[in-house]
């Protein structure tokens, strides 16, 4: 390689992989079933596709390839470097669920897996709550934080509920696609801060056995449910605060997993329409006495507090739906459309949208094989699907029509008459004055009193010297008697002849009646003065997702309008000579567009500029963090921004400060567009002290979680990768409070000397705090500041401040999480003299 590359080191290429006796090879050999690759993306790429070819080829059983990859491995994914990879993200949605309550978030973080990775990879996963680079589970689970060096020294670490919280971890694991994968001791209870504590010796004698016995039951369950549930399909169903849940089925079974890590039982109802058919009955694999069975389209399961369930459907049940229609056909009416299908079942249920394959609401149910659907708007777009019904009102699978169906008035020589197209005077050309063109259209039932549902209109103009007709949007202007009167502009640039005429569609645009077409005629007048003397277009850059033109021009004579060309077509005039610039998004990557500004006069002159041609493609944008710190931010800090993309390093993405006493910072970095880039920011390189973002800075209305201190996983920022142009892209964010200073005093400071008797102590706290000072408790204002006056005693005055969350707000916001409310909770000892 002509580059540094492991590759180019032969000797170590061939003890590797290309000898027979090589390390990979020989380890295959003696049994082993494939290759972790520690670190994977800190080798160069080149190598490891060699290393896939030579263990890849020609053998019978293909070994596993898996990287260890930390964060989304989609571009590892294309068939030529590892089959599958370590799951961290699978990790930190199960850590953010299980201690802060947040299913929803949860599930959309496992979602966005399943989205990112091709299927065989990601049934491969390597589903893991820890690894020897980790802190453990339990600890993670029990609030601890990896800050610690032992997780012994953590007061806020609760074994116990770290423990019960794994043991849902485990129920997850074991029913999810993937290979669920435990880090040796966490079974028996093993705990852990991080590296090197989370790597201690097996805990041989002091096993946690309960916790071993729970492992036993839900690997014997997956193992009895082998293909269920590491094959089967898999569907999130529910996602609500303390509760998750997702569906697992092959042609065989169906299996329901779910969890609620909150204090109470919770009893939720589950729409498994789409997942079951009603009578199916599912045994609970953890507790056989708990029986479910589905009814009406819905499935009702109670959870105990802090536990789970895997229910699997009982053997010899029919799970089989009504078979499908076929051959739907539709016929399209004035505000109806009839259906026509083939089916052998005794009913049928008639479903209805405006959206293809998706929400669709029953609006009818037959015993035919046909019906007429009524009510409906004209000139829009519908959606139906037909289901087969049995005597239980299962339903089929959905069979929907091929295309849209527009129920529309027929345009036909006995219904329409289109009269009264304007006829336009011939004159010089004047970019000033647009010509203003009407028809009128009557439709027999439909225009009488007023504007006809579900009709279009357009101007089409052919210019001199073209064969093509230009169309200009028409809009309904005005009544007049039993006619609808349409009205469009356009806007003659050359002289010569144009013919015009207006067209009209009932059925959104697929077929058009016209009118007589006339003709006019424009010349040039006396001004024949060029507008500019040259027009010079820049060479735009590549970009994705748009294109990004402009101009400078010379020797300016009254320039009027700037015409924007492409592909030899006008999109766009632009009013304004002093513009020199032009953005036009409506592109498609990977195809080249050629471009010229035409630059006119208002009497029609014209120069041309130069053509240039660009093809817009996904490029890395230079994406530019900007923050604002509250004003009590210490100068001697220093700001990094943790993230997906830097592996949630505290110490990477140091941010550069504006100036010497601002409190704004700074940090950039290249991305993909389209990548989504989650982060927080810290100070001087520690998850201690979080800064608490505005999550929501375009509404300053907003009871945002940071106003409160809390900050935890899951309470991420997170942003699209966008070009805003010049592969260019700006985020400003605002810090709202630092989690290590949920009080903060900004009128004195520790130590300082008065004179006065007594002093007020002003500054800032947590919204709806706990505030007390001496022992007295301190209001707090809407706006989080507060004010306290003291007497003081002649010398030293002890100043004790104490805040910590309200008891509602541990529950409501917190969600309970010990470890957050420990972080809003704290004591400050201030000393006052007076002399």
């Amino acid at each position: 390689m002509d580059y540094l590359s492991e590759l180019n080191n032969e000797s170590f290429a061939n003890y590797i992989m290309y000898e027979e006796d090589s390390v990979a090879k020989s380890w295959l050999d003696r049994g082993a079933s494939g290759w972790r690759l520690d670190v994977a993306n800190e080798v160069d790429p080149e190598f490891w596709l060699e290393f896939r070819k030579e263990l890849k080829t020609g053998k019978k059983n293909d070994p596993l390839i898996l990287g260890e990859i930390w964060d989304d491995a989609s571009e590892y994914f294309l068939g030529d470097l590892y089959d599958s990879v370590m799951n961290y993200r699978f990790r930190g949605a199960m850590i953010d669920y299980l201690k802060n309550g947040n299913a929803e978030g949860a599930e959309d973080q496992l979602n966005a897996i399943y989205e990112d990775y091709p299927k065989e990879a990601f049934y491969a996963l390597m589903n893991l709550m820890g690894s020897h680079d980790t802190s453990r589970a339990s600890f993670m689970l029990g609030n601890g934080t990896d800050s610690f060096e032992r997780s012994e020294y953590d007061n806020n670490y609760n074994h116990e509920l770290g423990i019960q919280r794994l043991k849902l971890a485990a129920i997850l694991q074991m029913g999810y696609a993937g290979a669920p994968t435990i880090y040796y001791g966490d079974e028996a209870g093993m705990t852990g801060s991080k590296d090197p504590d989370g790597r201690r010796t097996y805990p041989w004698g002091q096993e946690d056995k309960n916790l071993i016995n729970h492992y036993k039951k839900i690997g014997n369950i997956r193992e009895n449910y082998q293909k269920l549930f590491s094959y089967g399909d898999l569907n999130h169903i529910y996602a609500n605060g303390d509760v998750l849940a997702f569906s697992r089925t092959d042609k065989k079974n169906t299996g329901i997993v779910i969890t609620n890590r909150g204090n109470e039982e919770k009893t939720i109802e589950l729409d498994v329409k789409e997942l079951l058919i009603n009578g199916v009955q599912l045994t609970d694999q953890l507790n056989k006495k708990y029986k479910v069975k589905s009814k009406d389209g819905t499935l009702t399961i109670t959870v105990p507090a802090m536990s789970g369930r895997m229910l699997v459907s009982d053997k010899g049940q029919k799970l089989k739906r009504p078979s499908a229609v076929t051959n739907i056909s539709a016929e399209e009416g004035s505000r109806t459309a009839t259906l026509s299908w083939e089916g052998d079942a005794k009913k049928y249920a008639i479903y209805q949208s405006t959206i293809k394959g998706a929400f669709y609401q029953k609006v009818a149910e037959t015993t035919e094989t046909h019906m007429t659907i009524e009510g409906l708007e004209n000139g829009r777009k519908y959606y139906f699907a037909i289901v087969a019904l049995d005597q239980h009102q299962n339903e089929s699978t959905k069979v929907e029509t091929n295309e849209a169906v527009i129920p529309h008035v027929k345009l036909t020589l006995d219904t329409y008459q289109i009269d009264q197209l304007t006829a336009l005077d011939s004159g010089e050309i004047n970019l000033s004055s647009p010509q203003t063109i009407s028809a009128n259209i009557f439709v027999k039932g439909e225009t009488e009193n007023g504007e006809m549902e579900g009709l279009m209109a357009k101007l089409e103009v052919r210019a001199p010297g073209t064969d093509t007709w230009t169309s200009y949007k028409a809009i309904y202007s005005s009544q007049q008697d039993e006619f609808n009167v349409y009205q469009a502009n356009f806007l003659p640039l050359i002289e010569g002849s144009y013919e015009y005429r207006f067209a009209f569609s009932t059925d959104l645009g697929r077929n058009w009646v016209t009118s007589q077409a006339l003709n006019v005629s424009y010349v040039k007048g006396d001004d024949i003065i060029q507008p500019v003397e040259k027009i010079s277009l820049n060479q735009p850059v590549q970009e994705s997702g748009q294109v990004n033109l402009s101009w400078q021009i010379d020797g300016a004579n009254d320039p009027y309008m700037y015409a924007i060309v492409r592909d030899g077509e006008i999109i766009d005039m632009l009013f304004d000579p002093l513009r020199a610039s032009y953005q036009d998004i409506n592109v498609t990557n990977g195809k080249t567009y050629s471009y010229e500004v035409h630059v006119y006069d208002q009497a029609g002159n014209q120069v041309k500029s130069n053509q240039v041609s660009v093809t817009p493609e996904l490029v890395t944008v230079k994406v530019t963090f900007k923050v604002n710190a509250p004003v009590y931010t210490p100068q001697g800090i220093y700001i990094t921004i943790p993230g997906s993309k830097n592996g949630w390093n505290t110490g990477a993405w140091q941010m550069t400060r504006a100036g010497a006493v601002t409190n704004d910072y700074e940090y950039t970095v290249e991305a993909e567009e389209g990548e989504v880039l989650t982060y927080k920011y810290v100070k001087n390189g520690t998850w201690d002290q979080e800064g608490l973002a505005d999550h929501t800075p375009l509404n300053p209305n907003d009871d945002d979680i940071s106003y409160y201190g809390y900050g935890a996983q899951g309470t991420d920022l997170s942003v699209v990768v966008t070009n805003e142009g010049g592969n260019e892209m700006v985020i400003q964010d605002k810090i709202l409070r630092w989690i290590d200073q949920p009080v903060v005093i900004t009128s004195h400071t520790d130590g300082q000397s008065v004179t006065s008797d007594s002093i007020t102590i002003k500054g800032n706290a947590i919204k709806e705090g706990v505030l007390t000072i001496n022992g007295q408790v301190v209001s707090i204002n809407d706006d989080m500041s507060f004010s306290h006056s003291l007497q003081l005693a002649q010398g030293e005055n002890k100043v004790t401040i104490q805040i910590q969350p309200s008891e509602e707000n541990k529950s409501t916001v917190f969600k309970n999480d010990g470890g957050a409310i420990t972080k809003a909770t704290k004591t400050i000892e201030y000393t006052i003299i007076k002399n």
